[in-house]
């Protein structure tokens, strides 16, 4: 379970999926910018987001960062499966994306979103 007091609160994005095919990433679908290499059990194990690089520099997001997407709103809670997901910050969002407030979850199966207003928190490590 989640302990929302143990989190900051960065703001609101609207929040995109992407899947592992090079048609959504680049030639190495497998492999996050982080470096981190994606397997079924991360896919089970671990959620991943990615971020336009600019909004990870004006909220001082790096790789490995532990993040908190919320939402009250029904949508939310029927796409994602719950009101609070825990996601691991692995990988960025094309440079086109800078400038706005995105976020793109992995995702492995068919499915296909878009949910605005979704809250992003940040794991205090302090």
């Amino acid at each position: 379970m989640v302990n929302i007091f143990e989190y900051i609160y960065i703001g609101m994005i609207t929040l995109t999926c992407y899947h592992a095919v090079p048609s959504q990433t680049d030639s190495t679908p497998l492999l996050t910018a982080s470096g981190l290499q994606l397997t079924e059990q991360h896919s089970r194990e671990m959620s991943v987001i990615a971020l336009p690089p600019r909004f990870m520099n004006e909220h001082r997001l790096k790789f490995g960062d532990t993040l908190i997407i919320a939402s009250r709103r029904p949508d939310f809670k029927s796409t994602i499966g719950r009101r609070l997901h825990k996601v691991v910050l692995q990988d960025v969002m094309n440079k086109r994306y800078d400038g706005q407030d995105y976020g793109d979850l992995l995702v492995n199966d068919t499915v296909y979103f878009k949910l605005n207003y979704v809250e992003l928190w940040l794991k205090n490590e302090y």
